[in-house]
Order: structure tokens, then sequence, then C-alpha cells
């Protein structure tokens, strides 16, 4: 009857949290996984990531979407909210994600950094 919680970042969504929502999926878990989605990889320098529409060159490139990409895994729960929204829709927003039976997946959206200088 616990829940787990799984907090990932957006590009790390894409490098390997892809494999675990697979067999969270499979596995019918009662897992909660949430994506920080700040559209960049800002642990080691603000690279694009598959979740962006320009590659490491900065040329146009497809943007993959991270909540089709899980329903393409078969995840029926698909949760997202902006992070600055106010502070009792974040609190609905996750509790409702919470008391979801099966795998669920909570995308935060938060403003991108800013590149360096």
């Amino acid at each position: 009857e616990e829940r787990a919680v799984a907090i990932f970042g957006d590009s790390s969504f894409f490098h390997s949290a892809l494999p675990a929502l697979c067999i969270a999926v499979h596995n019918r878990s009662r897992a909660l996984i949430i994506v920080l989605d700040n559209r960049s990889t800002a642990t080691s320098g603000l690279q694009s990531n598959p979740g962006v529409d320009r590659d490491a060159r900065g040329r146009f490139a497809p943007a993959l979407d991270i909540g089709e990409i899980a329903r393409a895994c078969g995840l029926e729960r698909v949760f997202t909210i902006e992070a600055n929204a106010p502070e009792a829709s974040l609190v609905e927003r996750f509790r409702d994600a919470l008391e979801q039976r099966g795998p669920t997946l909570m995308i935060v959206r938060l403003d991108p950094p800013a590149p360096p200088p």
C-alpha cells in the first residue's frame, strides 16, 4: 500500500528514467514518477535534451513530449502543472497524483535556467 516516489529532471527522464517507467507500467507499480522539466540539462552545463527544439549544435530539432512518451509506454495517468502555479493548485495536483492507484507521472514545468554568460 505504500507509494514510492521517484524524482527526475527532464534530461534524466530521457537518459535513464524511461526503462524505470516501462517497468513500473509493466508491473502495475504504485510509483509516482515526478519529472522536473526545465527544458535543459542544468546539472552539467545547460545542454539541450530531446525535450527541447534545438540539438547540441543549436539547430532546430523535434522536441519530444514527455507526457506523450509516457502514454506511448502505457501510462494512463499523466498530470502536468507549472511550478509557478498558486501553491493551493500545486498541493491539489500533487494530492491527486498521490491518490492514484497505478503508476502515475507528474510533470512539473519550470522556467528554463538562463544560459551561462
